[in-house]
């Protein structure tokens, strides 16, 4: 075997000793600003970095995607179960693709009596990818995350977890921003615990028909998978001594006419809720989903619709406070 020259040696031993002095700096770069990023009370970002950092644990939580963070007005809710309420749904995100927010609330809450789950009519189709990563890298080794990244995500799971350095290539401007914002939290010496909504995102605005243009419909594809899985997670949540409630959002006649099944959808929901043994309000049928000034489009409420809905859900409790099972709600 042909020996080195001295040239080349020292080279060499150039080239290793930059490679571990820059994976020093882009390892010591990826963990400063992910712990800034955990400090900032931002939007979506600031509702995970309240779970993950045990910074929030109200009477009753609630979880789901934008149409229940639209659409539970945490105050309205608050006031009138004489509970403390916060929303931590997450836009854009169903319940099993943020299983890891409850299940790091579960783990921790002490104080918690309900969990209200807001549903919506692809909560129960098939999990593709996680949105927004930018939104939970920060929190990467949390188990929670890593296990339901792995188990929506399996293509990003092997690249997040094995591949050195890959939050950079993941990490948006979003994700930059609130470690900015994190930073600017510790130079004035500021915590966050939540905001004045509670969670809650008003929407002030008129309706819009977004269904299609050229009348066409769609079918609702449903997972045997998630099913089952969501299920599950339901039964978690009892394990707790925790209370859940599954609601059935409203969604306007025009959204839910736009699919074929929709009915299976909220069939699909009673199902869980009879084999689960859990309450389940339903408003797919209320008054509310005949009129265009509770929505801004067919999908999600408005200012004037979230305050009635989250009005409605508080009679429904109140009426019905023993119900373990199906309340279906009816406007007068």
């Amino acid at each position: 075997m042909k020996k080195l020259t001295p040239e080349v040696k020292k080279l060499l031993i150039n080239f290793i000793g930059f490679c571990v002095f820059f994976s020093i700096i882009a390892f010591s770069l990826e963990k400063g600003i992910a712990y800034f990023v955990t400090l900032s009370g931002d939007s979506q970002t600031g509702k995970v970095n309240l779970i993950m950092e045990h910074k929030i644990d109200s009477d009753v939580m609630i979880f789901g995607s934008s149409v229940a963070e639209v659409g539970f007005n945490s105050n309205v809710i608050e006031s009138n179960l004489n509970k403390s309420v916060y929303n931590l749904a997450i836009d854009g995100t169903p319940i099993l693709k943020s299983e890891f927010l409850i299940d790091e609330f579960l783990s921790y809450s002490e104080k918690c009596d309900t969990i209200m789950i807001g549903l919506a009519f692809f909560s129960f189709s098939k999990m593709q990818e996680m949105n927004e990563p930018g939104r939970y890298l920060a929190h990467k080794s949390n188990k929670y995350l890593k296990e339901n990244i792995r188990k929506v995500a399996p293509e990003l799971h092997a690249k997040l977890y094995n591949v050195p350095f890959y939050s950079f290539i993941v990490a948006d401007h979003t994700y930059y921003k609130n470690a900015y914002l994190g930073l600017k939290n510790v130079i004035n010496k500021k915590t966050f615990y939540g905001n004045q909504e509670k969670g809650f995102s008003v929407h002030d605005e008129t309706y819009y028909d977004t269904r299609s243009t050229d009348g066409l419909k769609m079918d609702i594809e449903f997972s045997e998978k998630v099913i089952e899985r969501f299920k599950r997670v339901v039964e978690k949540i009892k394990s707790h001594n925790i209370t859940p409630i599954l609601i059935i959002t409203p969604m306007h006649i025009n959204g839910q006419s736009f699919y074929n099944n929709y009915k299976e959808y909220t069939n699909i929901a009673k199902d869980i809720s009879e084999k689960t043994n859990t309450r389940l309000i339903d408003f797919s049928k209320s008054n509310i989903t005949k009129e265009d000034k509770y929505f801004y489009n067919n999908g999600h409420l408005n200012k004037l619709g979230a305050l009635t809905f989250s009005k409605n859900v508080c009679d429904s409790i109140a009426t019905n406070p023993q119900t373990p099972q199906k309340v279906y709600v009816k406007q007068k």
